[in-house]
């Protein structure tokens, strides 16, 4: 089987500039096998994310879901991106799924990742969006179990998000984002929403205000 290592052994191989031919053919057939073996990766993953289910969640789902984002929240706070807690947004998944707004994507019966499309938001007057009068649907609570990190799941949901959106009539999809979630922030913005003006300064108590930032797209 061709490990890992060789992975790494086979570009560091193929760079090296004084090499001699014979190592340079030896380098090439490696970095070959590498690409090779890369392709077949990504094939997999995509016939896996092909066959992952994707639907409204349901009352049984929810224990599950609660999993999947404390230990989402335990990374992000120990990437010191501090914005969610014991109450957001675990305690808000209940009236989610009672109000049919919160999806899911799973990988057999694993929680894989979920989001919830909204009407409304509480700082959708804060900003300056590129149409007002039009039919929108906010994305709120994206969170990716941390298992399935990397894979691309984050730019699959905000797909499906945009399809399920379109779908249900929205001419826009929008959504705020923390100025301090940065990888969240370069996500949207590799998908293609677009950052408008202003930003909503969410008053959590004395103590604590979040600055966030609007994103939208176009349906």
């Amino acid at each position: 089987m061709f490990h890992v290592k060789h992975f790494f052994l086979a570009v560091a191989t193929a760079i090296n500039d004084n090499a001699t031919d014979e190592r340079s053919d030896k380098s090439r057939c490696q970095l070959l096998m590498f690409y090779m073996f890369m392709d077949t990766l990504k094939v997999a993953m995509f016939v896996r994310l092909i066959i992952m289910d994707f639907r409204l969640a349901i009352m049984q789902d929810l224990p599950h879901i609660k999993s999947v984002y404390k230990n989402i929240i335990k990374r992000m706070n120990n990437e010191q991106i501090q914005i969610w807690d014991d109450i957001y947004p675990c305690e808000f998944f209940d009236e989610d799924i009672k109000n049919n707004r919160l999806y899911v994507l799973l990988d057999n019966n694993d929680i894989v990742s979920a989001f919830v499309l909204c009407d409304t938001n509480s700082g959708e007057k804060s900003v300056k969006w590129q149409k007002d009068q039009c039919r929108v649907l906010y994305l709120d609570r994206l969170g990716v179990n941390i298992n399935y990190s990397r894979k691309g799941i984050g730019s699959l949901m905000l797909k499906k998000a945009k399809e399920t959106a379109k779908n249900l009539g929205a001419e826009y999809l929008r959504l705020f984002v923390v100025d301090i979630n940065e990888p969240a922030i370069q996500l949207y913005i590799k998908n293609g929403f677009t950052r408008v003006t202003g930003v909503y300064d969410e008053v959590i108590d004395d103590d604590l205000i979040l600055y966030e930032y609007g994103f939208e797209v176009a349906l």
